[in-house]
């Protein structure tokens, strides 16, 4: 990749205020009592104003699903719903709230068409000192980073076929966090 192609790319990127988030946390079935942990891996965007601070929530996340007595699965999914804030100025709280869609990834997608429907409330909140339209005139960076910390709330219904089980439909009630490191251009 050569040095303006690597430009161009962090230019879009930071033009669109790409996050990747790593992160997890934990929850309960309601209908078993059993204990769930989650690891989450997921890249979104907000897709809106041009300093990306409100607009459509777009995304993708790989995940780890542990339920106490069934062991671990991988989930994939794509998230589709709004977020707004943390403002790039002047901002430190932001709220998110999504729909998810996806399958777990155990020999392929949607093994026996296994799926999982989801809804999350989140809210970013932002790392660092408030910065000022000052400090937009003077910069010159393609792209700028900041560090967010998103604490969410869950929800998700996972229809499946466990090997050897008949088809299962399960709920999961989780909170947890994620370390978000998203990057915005101050140049579009």
């Amino acid at each position: 990749m050569t040095r303006c192609s690597r430009a161009v790319a962090l230019a879009t990127l930071g033009g669109l205020g790409c996050g990747a988030d790593l992160g997890g946390g934990v929850g309960i079935e309601p209908r078993t009592a059993n204990a769930v942990a989650f690891y989450r891996a997921a890249a979104s965007t907000k897709l809106g104003t041009p300093l990306n601070n409100e607009g459509l929530l777009v995304g993708a996340a790989l995940e780890s699903r542990t339920e106490a007595h069934r062991g671990v699965r991988y989930d994939a999914s794509v998230m589709l719903g709004y977020g707004r804030g943390p403002a790039t100025l002047d901002g430190r709280w932001g709220i998110e709230a999504y729909l998810e869609g996806g399958t777990p990834v155990r020999g392929g997608f949607f093994p026996n068409w296994d799926f999982l429907l989801g809804a999350t409330l989140a809210t970013p909140i932002f790392f660092g000192s408030p910065r000022q339209v000052a400090d937009l005139n003077t910069s010159t960076w393609f792209a700028s980073k900041r560090l967010e910390l998103v604490p969410m709330l869950r929800a998700r219904m996972h229809w499946d076929h466990p090997p050897g089980e008949d088809s299962v439909t399960r709920l999961d009630l989780q909170v947890g966090a994620t370390l978000r490191l998203r990057v915005l251009s101050d140049l579009f």
